[in-house]
């Protein structure tokens, strides 16, 4: 399993569930990682999301998913995204191809939608107005930028 850095940062308070990963003692992890995943704070979400994933590496499949519907269930988080596909691939673990399927297929119906797509236009056409209108004083646009 490949860690993105984004997952764990130098500072982290999560730092000691790294080590865990790093040495691929997932049920480790996962327990280094509950006393955050419960507890009401910024990071909660980051925690639920690699219980889920140190969960599923370990292969305790309904604890994976019980973690990932958890932060499903949040209000708004970064990474509820990551989490649907990770579900799929839980159940898809599980041999429940029917439910993985399903999730799959809704979230390609999303990245197709009409709304995805204008979503990626505004931050294609925001880039391109700060390329062409730079905020610093004095300082000359990007023109090669914002053709780009």
């Amino acid at each position: 399993m490949v860690l993105s850095p984004s997952l764990f940062a130098d500072d982290d308070v999560l730092g000691p569930a790294k080590e865990k990963f790093l040495d691929g003692d997932f049920a480790a992890a996962a327990e280094a990682l509950a006393p955050l995943a419960s507890a009401a704070g910024k990071d909660r979400d980051r925690a639920l999301y690699l219980s889920g994933v140190a969960r599923l590496e370990n292969k305790d499949l309904p604890g994976a998913i019980a973690a990932l519907d958890q932060l499903l269930g949040l209000a708004d988080s970064a990474w509820k995204q990551r989490a649907v596909y990770k579900r799929a691939d839980a159940f898809a673990k599980q041999g429940q191809w029917k439910e993985a399927v399903r999730i799959y297929e809704q979230e390609v119906a999303r990245l197709i939608s009409a709304e995805r797509k204008n979503e990626i236009s505004a931050l294609y056409l925001d880039y391109a107005d700060r390329a062409y209108e730079p905020n610093e004083a004095g300082k000359n646009p990007d023109w090669q930028a914002a053709r780009t």
